[in-house]
């Protein structure tokens, strides 16, 4: 989920519904407040159990069409992009420009180039992680990982 919204909407979502039977207390009699008031009662416990049985609805509702949308675009071949699309970016693709250009990047701490370094003149002033001096691994455009150690 690149986007984070399983955590953001979907974990919120729960935690909110399960809180509710805890901290319920507005407008409510004696007896039917949150747990933290009335749980030797029995209807903040039932609704503890009602909003369970929600969020597990809830969780089968959505990854059923989940899996159903997802799963029909990849048996259709549609969930990605094509490789050369994805090297070249879908911003440069889809609207014309780069949403990260590298003029974005320039982090002069971290970097050669860095006032106070022994290259400082240099104008390279890429990140350590965008500099392809051999740390970590590339994806070549037919889409083989190779590992360059380090």
């Amino acid at each position: 989920d690149p986007l984070d919204a399983v955590a953001v909407h979907g974990a919120g979502g729960i935690v909110g519904i399960l809180a509710v039977p805890w901290f319920m207390y507005a407008g409510l009699n004696p007896g039917e407040r949150g747990i933290l008031w009335d749980g030797h009662a029995s209807h903040p416990w039932l609704v503890l159990g009602y909003n369970i049985a929600g969020a597990i609805c809830i969780t089968l509702w959505s990854a059923f069409w989940s899996a159903l949308l997802f799963g029909s675009l990849y048996f259709m071949k549609m969930l990605r992009v094509s490789t050369d699309d994805e090297f070249k970016g879908m911003d440069l693709i889809k609207h014309g420009e780069s949403a990260y250009p590298a003029a974005a990047w320039v982090e002069y701490q971290y970097s050669k180039g860095a006032p106070g370094t022994q290259d400082h003149n240099r104008n390279n002033a890429v990140p350590a992680n965008m500099s392809g001096h051999g740390l970590g691994a590339t994806i070549t455009m037919s889409g083989i990982k190779e590992d360059q150690g380090g």
